[in-house]
């Protein structure tokens, strides 16, 4: 029986291997194991670090009203600064259409029918908004909201007014910054993650009123942080390309 057995073939694809070979074979198996795992590591940290930034980054809310048989549903509630509104088609050919809205918060009319179902809009200042149906308003087709800053954000640094237009940006983006005070100016555009995507601005501010124009059709649809720094003050707004 010990003979069978130490004559039994082995499989054609083994080999002999002698006690160097197996001992480099296991080198480079613990080596590629090692890599391996180091880069599966790498790849888990940075999907963790990216699901808790833009947990503590961006708490923004989207709020969805209906759009149908003449009537916003909801047509009225109240949001915080940062978050999105979604008119969302459901039958009919409609509009929504700002009337009396905040200073320095940006107008919109939009169509909204079986071709285009839907429109995006972040709130960007505090503040009541009233918007309409420009085709059925005399039928009671209007809706009203209302923004609170969210707790701990300032809305402005003290000194600095500052106002985005147009927010959802289509291709241009244009700043008016009005502010009482002098010292280093930084301007950077950041995705949800809060990593910089674009340096915007740079350099020593003058007090005064600045408007600025910054192209970034070429940037990726999508949320993104514009993060302004004066000195040791620094504000955060959120966008939508």
């Amino acid at each position: 029986m010990s003979m069978i057995i130490g004559n039994a073939r082995r499989p054609f694809h083994q080999k002999n291997l002698n006690p160097c070979e197996c001992g480099k074979a296991y080198f480079f198996l613990s080596i590629s194991s090692l890599i391996l795992n180091n880069r599966v590591m790498k790849k888990i940290y940075v999907i963790l670090f990216a699901v808790f930034s833009i947990t503590s980054v961006s708490q923004a809310a989207m709020t969805t009203v209906n759009v149908s048989d003449n009537l916003f549903t909801p047509n009225n509630f109240t949001i915080t600064v940062g978050d999105t509104i979604m008119w969302m088609w459901v039958n009919g050919t409609h509009t929504t259409t700002s009337t009396t809205i905040p200073v320095g918060a940006a107008a919109w009319d939009e169509l909204i029918d079986q071709n285009s179902t839907s429109y995006m809009y972040v709130v960007s200042t505090t503040g009541t908004y009233n918007y309409r149906c420009t085709f059925h308003y005399t039928m009671g087709m209007i809706g009203q909201f209302t923004a609170e800053q969210a707790s701990g954000i300032s809305e402005n640094i003290s000194g600095v007014s500052l106002n985005i237009f147009a927010n959802p940006v289509s291709h241009q983006l244009q700043v008016n910054l009005k502010s009482t005070l002098t010292g280093e100016l930084s301007i950077s555009l950041n995705d949800i993650t809060g990593r910089q995507v674009r340096l915007l601005a740079s350099g020593n501010q003058t007090a005064g009123e600045h408007y600025m124009q910054y192209n970034l059709a070429d940037l990726p649809k999508g949320m993104y942080l514009l993060k302004f720094t004066i000195g040791t003050e620094e504000l955060v707004r959120k966008i939508i390309l």
